[in-house]
């Protein structure tokens, strides 16, 4: 038998950096979090994730109406339920949803008005129980916005838009109208109003935003989302952040007491992440290079499963070289003579004989001793001449035996063999 090898883990060399778990995912998940946050991507006041929602910080979302009604001491909140306020000092605020309003929904958001709360409510596909109930539509054939919206305080730098590279507009402000029989609701007052061209023949001024008297509650409805998005406030030249605060201001007011809360729909936003976890994804998953990263890091993870090495190691440091069959035996019998296991070593060799004999039909056969003295009894019965060796083999079956009968047995069982083969 050959001597074992041992092993010294100490002089074993030590596993390169790039095959240890630990390392090579901290290093990606650090990758791919600076590189979204550094990359350069294209982002102009047209492009970007068009959801007016509150929570996003992107050129076309809301977030800025938010924190500009916190920062006027409103106070504000994100429904993310759709469960619609029952306090009539709210101002529940629906701006242009991509989840469609039920009829369901639109009952109860009405409803809440006619008691005495507020809703501010930005038209769009998805509103169309809303529209249909208030009489209210889009015209896309919208126009230039009035200048007269930041009159109140100069805007610092320019006093009128122009076209620059960066501008939400090329040139004036430029929305889309409102259209319907709910124009003519007494008490309508027009928040944002359109310059009307002279081609375009209407009944009166025409607006992209105005205030109504619902019920006892009040209502601010607006055609366009551009009035609230984040460029848009942003830049003072178009004058839409007074119109903002002034439709915020309408809607506190003519209640029983000031509406001073505001409620602001994520539900009917859909559920997409915002903040640095939505734009990792959004980088990963709609930009070139984040693609080129994610593609980088999966490789990496490929890498790293087939090059690292076992993640439980061995228990024995010691490495024996695997046993071949003749040392196998040789073993065997000596740990049979040690314990005296003559009848077991006996058995063996009478099995071994009739897997020999029967070419393998008794391989899987444990029938015992009984069927071992039955086949040699079948075998004195054909072979008269080698009763003796047969009745030493069966003695040994059942009764120990020391080393030299057991010679003569193994030596009974080659002469059973020979005899065998030459029928």
């Amino acid at each position: 038998m050959t001597n074992a090898v041992s092993m010294n883990p100490s002089a074993a060399a030590p596993a390169p950096w790039y095959t240890r778990p630990g390392r090579v995912i901290a290093l990606l998940a650090a990758l791919v979090a600076v590189t979204a946050l550094l990359a350069r991507t294209p982002v102009t006041g047209r492009a970007g994730d068009p959801r007016l929602s509150t929570s996003s910080a992107d050129p076309l979302g809301a977030k800025l109406i938010y924190e500009l009604a916190d920062r006027l001491a409103w106070n504000v909140s994100r429904d993310t339920r759709g469960a619609v306020p029952t306090a009539t000092t709210t101002i529940y605020s629906v701006l242009d949803p991509v989840v469609p309003v039920t009829p369901e929904e639109a009952a109860a958001m009405l409803a809440h008005v006619r008691r005495g709360g507020a809703m501010l409510l930005v038209l769009g596909e998805g509103t169309s129980p809303l529209s249909d109930s208030l009489k209210l539509t889009v015209d896309r054939q919208g126009d230039d916005v009035a200048q007269n919206i930041g009159a109140v305080r100069p805007c610092v730098g320019a006093t009128r838009p122009r076209f620059t590279r960066d501008a939400l507009w090329f040139g004036n402000a430029r929305m889309l109208a409102l259209q319907g029989k709910g124009l003519t609701a007494p008490g309508l007052q027009r928040l944002v109003l359109l310059e009307s061209r002279p081609s375009i023949v209407t009944d009166g001024p025409r607006s992209t935003m105005v205030g109504m008297p619902y019920g006892a509650g009040r209502l601010v409805v607006a055609a366009d989302p551009d009035v609230f998005r984040n460029d848009a406030l942003r830049d003072c030249r178009y004058g839409l952040d007074i119109a903002s605060v002034r439709a915020l201001e309408y809607l506190s007011a003519g209640g029983t007491a000031p509406r001073r809360a505001v409620v602001f729909d994520e539900f009917h936003q859909g559920r997409t992440r915002f903040g640095m976890t939505g734009a990792i994804e959004r980088f990963l998953g709609e930009t070139p290079p984040g693609r080129v990263v994610l593609q980088l890091a999966l490789a990496s993870l490929l890498l790293l499963f087939a090059a690292a090495p076992r993640v439980l190691p061995p228990r024995d440091q010691v490495r024996v070289e695997r046993r071949s069959p003749l040392e196998h035996v040789d073993a065997l019998a000596r740990a049979y003579v040690q314990v005296g296991a003559t009848r077991t070593s006996a058995q063996h060799l009478v099995r071994g004989l009739r897997r020999r004999m029967e070419h393998g039909a008794a391989r899987g056969k444990r029938g015992g001793i009984d069927e071992d003295q039955l086949y040699l009894s079948r075998i004195a019965d054909v072979k008269p001449a080698l009763a003796s060796d047969i009745a030493i083999v069966r003695h040994a079956l059942t009764n120990p035996v020391d080393l030299g009968e057991f010679r003569r047995v193994g030596q009974a069982i080659q002469r059973i063999e020979a005899a065998l083969t030459r029928t």
